[in-house]
Order: structure tokens, then C-alpha cells, then sequence
């Protein structure tokens, strides 16, 4: 185990997110570490143990604090189909410029083309299972109150919802306007429904 930590953990934490999220995992090195949180290079080994161990450890991070922040936008009280577009507006509005790059960060070190261990491995697995579960449960929520299509069938419909969310954060790096952004993510939830009967007895 490592020994106590004489340091903020969660401004550690944080500094190592930003940087990893604007410059990819991979190519991250331990001085890269030592440089964007100011710790000791000893300091960072003492208390995790391993540079894996200390990026297994800001993954989790993310997960517990952003990633549940940024999902929580489908956990709402509008309909399944509104709270994917409240969801879909947080991808596109989110920042991406070059001090805090765009994207998920969950999603950007999964499509690395890079070797991972099978701890940090895991941790992807379920920071993707959660965005995947949480798709799911908003397309059943539509189902059930009208707003999406009840032919849909989430399991099958939820990689093509991912595909779109990672072409936007991929197509938001590469400057293309919102308004194109915005078609794309319109015409991706136009393809969900409404389920028009039920909303036609809704209205009348």
C-alpha cells in the first residue's frame, strides 16, 4: 500500500485529467506527471505506486466526478427523448479549446491505439458500460412515455448513439460550425421516433 498522502489528492487529480484528456494517455510520461501537478517524482511512486497505478487511479477519478456529473443530464425528470437531448447539448457545448480538450475522456483513451493493462482496462470497461446503461435506460424511458419510437430496440440502437457522440467530439477538434454539429445530432434522434400514435392520443 502507499503511504499516507501529504497533498490535496482531488487538485492532483484534476491537473492530471486536464492533461491527459489534451494530450492522450499514452503519450503521458511520468516527468509529463511530475510537471503538470508539481509533485515529486518519489512523492507520485510513494503514494501509488506505479505511473499505471497513478492513471488507474485518475481514471476512477473522472468517473466518480465527471463522468457521473455529465451522465446525470439523462437521469432526469423531462421525457427519454428530451433527456437525450439535454445530453447530446452537454456533448456539444462542452469546451475545446487548447487548454481543455473536448470529448469524454472514458472515450478518447479507449479508441487510443495503445497497449493497456487489464486493471486500467477494466476501469474503461465500466466507465463505457455506464455511458452505454445510462443511453439504454433514456431509450426505454422513451419508449414507455411516448416520446421515442416503440420499435426501437435500445440494445441494438445505443453503438450507433456512441458513434455520434464520439464524431462530435471528434468533429468539435476539428472546428466544424454547431450548426453542423447540431444536424448531426438532430438527425440521429429524429431517427429514435417519436412513437407518433401515442403522441397524437397525448395531445387530443
Amino acid at each position: 500500500m502507499g503511504r499516507t498522502r501529504e497533498f490535496d489528492e482531488q487538485d492532483i487529480l484534476e491537473r492530471a485529467t486536464r492533461w491527459v484528456w489534451r494530450n492522450g494517455l499514452a503519450s503521458t510520461s511520468m516527468r509529463d506527471i511530475v510537471a503538470t501537478t508539481g509533485l515529486g517524482k518519489a512523492s507520485i511512486y510513494n503514494a501509488y505506486g506505479s505511473r499505471e497505478a497513478f492513471f488507474r487511479r485518475m481514471l476512477t477519478y473522472y468517473i466518480e466526478k465527471r463522468q457521473s456529473q455529465s451522465l446525470s443530464l439523462l437521469d432526469n425528470t423531462r421525457s427519454g427523448r428530451g433527456a437525450l437531448e439535454d445530453y447530446f447539448q452537454g456533448v456539444l457545448q462542452s469546451p475545446s479549446d487548447e487548454s481543455y480538450m473536448s470529448g469524454c475522456l472514458i472515450i478518447n483513451v479507449t479508441t487510443e491505439q495503445s497497449p493497456l493493462d487489464e486493471e486500467t482496462r477494466a476501469i474503461l470497461d465500466l466507465g463505457m458500460k455506464m455511458i452505454r446503461d445510462q443511453l439504454i435506460d433514456a431509450m426505454q424511458r422513451g419508449i414507455r412515455d411516448g416520446s421515442i419510437n416503440s420499435q426501437i430496440k435500445p440494445e441494438k440502437t445505443v453503438p450507433c448513439l456512441i458513434a455520434t457522440i464520439l464524431g462530435l467530439y471528434v468533429m468539435k477538434r476539428q472546428g466544424i460550425c454547431q450548426h453542423q454539429l447540431q444536424d448531426m445530432i438532430n438527425a440521429s434522434l429524429d431517427a429514435l421516433g417519436p412513437d407518433k400514435p401515442r403522441l397524437q392520443e397525448a395531445v387530443a
